[in-house]
């Protein structure tokens, strides 16, 4: 059986010469070792166990599993380790699926926003999450809050960033929350917990707003709100002043400045 160097034995199985050390630093392959000169040769059956080493590391197994599989595990064990793989990308694939989808609503959702600047419009909406992550320009302090971001935060690109902004009866401005909004499909689809600082809100008729001004550091979302609102629709519409979200959709640059591009949501009477 002919015997390679590392150069060539690599070049004949096309891997990299520092993959074919990895597995050796692994233990996953023992190359013969020439005793007069230190040299290290490989055959094909050290080719055989790359092979087979990287059919399992494709499979999403680890170095470490890798090893144990080929050297270890008896078939009853490797069977159910392919199993736990199995179920673990099939929640992955799941997950790309939604992201896909995702990422289309995102798109269309840019289309729709610059092409609706300033038009109003009353539309049968899904029912949606909302989670106050700010209070009173100060981070939510709520125990279960805290422990619920990491999830939400791991899934950001399904959430809107909110405003939910409230007055009363005379178009006065009295109190805003900062948060994430998420539509009851992802909310579901992610399997988020459902805790007692989360708003809920059932599918509706409500009427939306699409919102598009020069960014300023000066001027707050709820002053845009209450521009809107007094421009007597509430009177049209039946508006519940004091529950409006404003949503922000993107920020884009057109003639060297920046725009923001907001969806106002207002619920109905």
């Amino acid at each position: 059986m002919k015997k390679y160097k590392i150069s060539e034995f690599s070049k004949r199985m096309g891997v990299s010469i520092d993959l074919v050390k990895h597995y050796q630093s692994s233990g996953i392959v023992f190359p013969d070792i020439d005793q007069n000169n230190g040299y290290r040769y490989y055959n094909i059956r050290h080719g055989e166990r790359i092979m087979a080493s990287r059919k399992y590391r494709k499979l999403g197994f680890s170095v470490s599993e890798t090893k144990e599989i080929l050297y270890e595990k008896d078939v009853d064990t490797i069977k159910h380790m392919l199993q736990e793989k199995k179920t673990e990308l099939d929640q992955k694939i799941k997950h790309m699926q939604l992201r896909s989808l995702r990422m289309q609503e995102i798109y269309e959702e840019c289309e729709e926003v610059v092409a609706k600047v300033g038009t109003v419009q009353v539309v049968d909406c899904p029912g949606i999450y909302y989670l106050p992550h700010v209070i009173a320009l100060n981070f939510n302090e709520q125990e279960e809050v805290i422990n619920e971001l990491p999830e939400w935060m791991e899934s950001i690109d399904f959430l809107y960033k909110a405003y939910d902004v409230k007055c009363d009866t005379d178009d006065i401005f009295y109190d805003k929350t900062i948060g994430l909004l998420v539509e009851e499909k992802y909310f579901k689809a992610l399997d988020f917990k459902k805790i007692e600082e989360i708003e809920y809100y059932p599918p509706s008729k409500r009427l939306i707003y699409y919102l598009k001004e020069e960014y300023s550091s000066s001027r707050r979302i709820e002053e845009y709100v209450m521009e809107f609102i007094g421009k007597g629709l509430d009177k049209v519409y039946k508006i519940k002043k004091e529950q409006v979200f404003a949503q922000h959709i993107m920020d884009g640059k057109e003639d060297g400045k920046r725009y923001m591009y907001y969806k106002i949501i207002c619920f109905l009477e």
